[in-house]
């Protein structure tokens, strides 16, 4: 039976994409393309993949301590499911199943390989990779949301793509052939959109034209500015990484997070910036192996990813995280963030 194995990376529309495939998954059925989903629809789907390799030491998640007390019993349903998915996919044998984890991106192919060979004797990985800059920007906007304080957030020297070595590993477990590589850009991407392009690659593999009945807008859209550093400042009175226990708090949360995201007052309201100039080169240095793999190995030589401009050492940490702080708190807006705090109100 055949898989395609869509692994992210992270911010490079893998909600988008998942939201579609679900919505179109009985036209999907209808052409012997199934797209699989767990059977408890209130736990992020991406985890269900990637929670049995997950090491036992790591915090649960504010989602994940909605319906988990321990790592242990979040992989113990990880494995249920997976045997769930397993069982169905060989009572239905479709021509071709489609699963989506941007989480199994940053895990070792071997263990995720080992599983799906259990029930796939041909797998195709799709993987979709962003720009570091941009991923930067977006991987900040997501992760204060999620819930992480100033301190906690990445500096720009430490959010790499590792897509050279990901795709490396991928290419020497599966050939280069079955491991397909699309570059997150508009410039890149089929008529320039993101689901086209996914379901070419859907029917490539299939081996006819595959067509979504019912089209899906973006999601997982990020906030304004204004609301996103708004709630930096309320994430300094919460535990991304805590204990269980919490879970009234982490509903209180999101209701908030859902007005914030609803509110039509702040459709209008600008996003995060591009970081600046030095900013910018930084993620591009700290990305420099990477980006010459895949200019010279994976990318189409004419749109070539934008290589550092120095080869200067990054500076010390304290300087980036300043710079970080100034970038930020320099979109401050006294208008924008009024609206934001009467939006955040019931």
């Amino acid at each position: 039976m055949k898989l395609l194995l869509h692994i992210g990376a992270a911010k490079a529309g893998s909600t988008t994409i998942q939201a579609s495939l679900l919505l179109n998954r009985a036209a999907l059925a209808q052409q012997g393309i199934a797209y699989w989903q767990p059977s408890d629809a209130t736990v992020p789907p991406p985890r269900v993949l990637s929670n049995l390799f997950e090491p036992a030491r790591k915090p649960l998640l504010p989602k994940e301590r909605l319906h988990f007390a321990t790592r242990e019993e979040a992989r113990d349903w990880s494995r249920r499911e997976w045997d769930r998915m397993a069982a169905e996919i060989a009572a239905e044998r479709p021509a071709l199943t489609i699963l989506s984890s941007e989480s199994l991106y940053y895990l070792r192919p071997g263990a995720v390989l080992e599983e799906v060979r259990r029930t796939f004797s041909e797998i195709v990985v799709l993987m979709y990779i962003r720009d570091p800059v941009p991923l930067y920007r977006s991987a900040l906007d997501q992760l204060i949301r999620d819930g992480a304080r100033l301190a906690d957030l990445p500096l720009p020297a430490q959010v790499t793509l590792g897509s050279a070595d990901t795709l490396r590993r991928y290419r020497q477990q599966l050939g280069a052939e079955n491991v397909i590589l699309r570059r997150f850009d508009r410039a890149c991407l089929e008529d320039g959109d993101l689901l086209t392009d996914v379901y070419q690659q859907i029917g490539q593999i299939l081996g006819q034209p595959v067509a979504p009945a019912h089209p899906v807008h973006s999601t997982n859209e990020s906030f304004s500015a204004a609301a996103t550093l708004w709630i930096l400042t309320l994430n300094e009175g919460f535990e991304r990484l805590g204990n269980t226990g919490d879970a009234r708090q982490i509903q209180h949360r999101h209701a908030l997070l859902e007005r914030l995201r609803h509110a039509p007052d702040l459709k209008d309201l600008p996003r995060l910036a591009d970081p600046p100039p030095d900013i910018r080169d930084w993620i591009r240095r700290a990305n420099r192996e990477d980006i010459a793999f895949l200019n010279q190995h994976a990318f189409d030589r004419t749109r070539p990813m934008e290589a550092p401009a120095s080869d200067a050492p990054l500076p010390p940490e304290a300087e980036q995280r300043q710079a970080v702080r100034d970038w930020l708190l320099g979109q401050l807006n006294p208008d924008d963030l009024a609206r934001v705090m009467a939006a955040a109100l019931p």
